[in-house]
């Protein structure tokens, strides 16, 4: 005949008790952190899972950086197109003027110092940056792409940049 002592039974309330405790904790752990798995023993199946999908994740997290770099740069590229249009605008406009027989040659030589000034916001529109590239040097992006040169033969801008495409993943 076996006997239940007291001291047995209240071994196994205690036990019992240590045992709800330790579940409790947990349940308030995943709670407290929003994750039923901390740790890959609490559920080594479901941690196989879930770790290609923290990769994946990664992933993605990288793929949206990349994102919003790509916009950030194409956003920069698009207004300093918009505002060489404008400046190429205002060439047109003095070029017009200029082939009109009757301008004086003192108003052709104020069309001609304004055609300079507006080649140099040209160049500096084309030496745009976003930090510390430059945007339409192809993958020369440390270096000025466009510059202007005085010699013998005249004023003319040179591109130092190269027709590499900057790739970016997305």
């Amino acid at each position: 005949e076996m006997r239940i002592t007291q001291g047995h039974l209240f071994a196994r309330a205690l036990g019992d008790i240590q045992r709800s405790l330790t579940k409790f904790t947990g349940l308030q752990q995943q709670v407290a952190s929003g994750k039923r798995i901390e740790l890959a023993s609490d559920d080594p199946v479901a941690a196989l899972r879930i770790l290609p999908m923290q990769n994946d994740l990664r992933n993605l997290e990288q793929m949206s950086e990349n994102v919003a770099l790509a916009r950030e740069s194409l956003d920069t590229g698009a207004a300093a197109l918009e505002d060489g249009s404008s400046v190429m605008q205002r060439v047109r406009e003095l070029t017009m003027q200029a082939s009109n027989g009757t301008f004086a040659q003192g108003d052709r030589a104020s069309i001609g110092a304004e055609m300079d000034q507006l080649l140099q916001q040209l160049v500096g529109i084309g030496n745009a940056r976003r930090g510390e590239r430059f945007l339409f040097g192809g993958t020369e992006s440390g270096t000025p792409p466009f510059e202007i040169v005085d010699d013998a033969s005249g004023t003319r801008v040179v591109y130092r940049g190269n027709r590499e495409r900057l790739d970016v993943a997305v």
